[in-house]
């Protein structure tokens, strides 16, 4: 499965606008065959190559898709590592990654076979200064039973808090940090003081 990173010139009056009623339901002025997947996340677009999408219009109505309805599924494409990155373009700046796969600064794999499981739930690269907006996610071999991937509204879910807690979580710091996916990347023991210059230059600390 390859991912990738994007950053967006979008502001962030543009990501939140559509969030008004956090209800995923289709939009009727959009040209794209669009069907919701579930109640608070999650779309289907139908009927689209992604390889032979060129047209700003289009790109547009993708990127509103995607802002309404959080995930977007495109179906059976026939993407290769080069289009992959082309299409992600379109949509934001990319995001250069620490080991990328051959040929690419920007794509990684995610193998199952290396033993690979993101079984956790997260956010991807929150410790940068600019999160990307988004990740995409393609789908080279995939379980014909479980390993589901799983997406969660979490602006919906800080819209359904009690009051006391939205306060609670207005006031609470966290500190995010990529010290430990890099070390299992390259490798490194974070108490090891001859670490890797590589390693260092991919460290990042953001307090939220």
């Amino acid at each position: 499965m390859g991912a990738f990173m994007t950053k967006s010139d979008a502001t962030r009056s543009d990501v939140t606008k559509p969030e008004q009623s956090y209800l995923n339901t289709p939009d009727s002025e959009s040209p794209l065959d669009v069907e919701p997947v579930g109640g608070r996340i999650g779309a289907e677009v139908r009927d689209i190559a992604l390889s032979r999408v060129t047209d700003d219009s289009t790109m547009a109505a993708i990127r509103a898709a995607l802002v309404r309805h959080k995930v977007l599924f495109f179906r059976n494409q026939q993407l290769d590592d080069q289009e992959h990155e082309a299409f992600a373009a379109r949509l934001g700046r990319p995001e250069r990654r620490a080991a990328p796969v051959a040929g690419s600064r920007y794509l990684i794999e995610l193998n199952s076979s290396d033993g690979y499981a993101a079984n956790i739930w997260h956010t991807d690269q929150t410790y940068m200064q600019s999160p990307p907006d988004m990740t995409m996610l393609r789908a080279l071999v995939s379980c014909k039973a479980g390993g589901d991937t799983l997406w969660a509204n979490t602006a919906v879910a800080y819209m359904d808090l009690p009051d006391p807690l939205k306060v609670l979580a207005d006031n609470l710091w966290g500190i995010h940090s990529s010290t430990f996916d890099y070390a299992q990347v390259f490798g490194k023991d974070k108490d090891n003081k001859d670490r890797d210059e590589k390693w260092l230059q991919c460290l990042y600390f953001r307090i939220t």
